[in-house]
């Protein structure tokens, strides 16, 4: 026991006296070769300094918003069981989760959105333009694709409406940029609002993709939602029409009738007569309740219509980041002073 504990004793005197003699190798080291460490420092200050100074600037542009979402089951309901004797669903709407906020959140980062975005035409200094051409000169992306000669000469602008599959692919290396480098979304968890920010080098292209993305997110949104109560409005609309039609045929049909067989005592028009009178009575009470039914449901298309409601919006000028140029040139230096160290342990080895 007691010569396990000298071992152990010694062992830790043997450590720290190895750690002191390293230590002061090291620093032997560094102060015979200070001018080399010198030197590294200074190159990587300035280093640091000149990519302060070729580094663009990049320019935040952020929107935040909640969405409101309403459920239409209110007048509607009432009158559901009628409409389903007709094949019509009126209920069609309801209980359409599909738009949470966390699934809004992966819209913004879509694919789709975005390329339908980067296919918008803004207004730019200078002229109107195509936002994936705006993005692709911003980031010098023609010569970064130079590699690539499918992609050589690819312009979207005046060719929107007829996309090749070399667009595509120029739009799919765009929307990988885009969502690793320009795009941040995410909710605070308490209050539901949802932020979007965009990040480039240019404030005018920040700002309007910021803006688009935004529209398209909130198109495909109340479209998405409403798309099956507005097709059993446009249903209920036909079945409406089609019964007032029949309707006001029959009344026409009874006047024509009785003026007809004004002055004539005939047991047979009066059968004739009787059978239109029935059958008015009941299109009238037919077309009294798909009335109804077609307003309830405008009602409930009203109240599916989901809103959106901005709490910020961009507004120029944008939040402008640049590295500081004291930063930049500390941060070389401390860079450098590691390389050499870095460079002398390897050629002592």
């Amino acid at each position: 026991m007691e010569h396990d504990q000298q071992e152990t004793g010694s062992l830790g005197i043997v450590s720290v006296n190895d750690l002191m003699e390293n230590l002061f190798s090291f620093g032997k080291v560094i102060l015979r070769n200070w001018w080399k460490i010198a030197l590294f420092m200074v190159a990587g200050g300035i280093g640091g300094l000149v990519f302060s100074l070729l580094k663009k600037p990049v320019y935040t542009a952020e929107s935040s918003f909640v969405v409101e979402s309403k459920g239409g089951n209110s007048a509607l309901s009432s009158y559901a069981g009628i409409a389903s004797q007709f094949g019509i669903n009126l209920l069609g709407g309801e209980g359409n989760d599909l738009f949470q906020s966390s699934n809004i959140m992966q819209l913004m980062m879509s694919r789709n959105l975005i390329s339908r975005t980067l296919l918008s035409k803004v207004k730019f200094p200078g002229g109107d333009s195509i936002l994936a051409d705006r993005f692709m000169d911003v980031y010098n992306l023609k010569d970064k694709w130079k590699p690539f000669p499918e992609l050589n000469g690819v312009r979207f602008q005046d060719q929107v409406s007829h996309l090749n599959v070399h667009h595509y692919d120029a739009l799919r290396r765009m929307y990988d940029i885009i969502l690793k480098n320009n795009l941040s979304v995410d909710k605070d968890k308490k209050s539901e609002i949802i932020s979007l920010r965009i990040f480039t080098e240019n404030e005018y292209l920040s700002k309007l993709i910021c803006e688009n993305l935004i529209q398209q997110v909130s198109e495909f949104y109340v479209e998405t939602k409403t798309k099956k109560t507005k097709t059993t409005l446009g249903m209920l609309q036909k079945k409406t029409d089609s019964v007032r039609g029949l309707l006001f045929g029959n009344i026409e049909g009874l006047a024509e009738s009785m003026d007809a067989n004004a002055n004539l005592i005939r047991q047979k028009a009066e059968v004739g007569n009787k059978l239109r009178t029935i059958r008015i009575s009941a299109l009238q009470a037919l077309y009294s309740d798909l009335n109804k039914n077609l307003e309830a449901t405008k009602l409930d298309l009203i109240n599916e219509t989901p809103l959106i409601q901005f709490v910020d919006t961009p507004i120029l000028p944008l939040e402008k980041t640049k590295i500081s140029k004291l930063l930049a040139t500390l941060i070389g230096g401390v860079a450098g002073f590691f390389i050499a160290l870095a460079f002398l342990q390897f050629k002592k080895l």
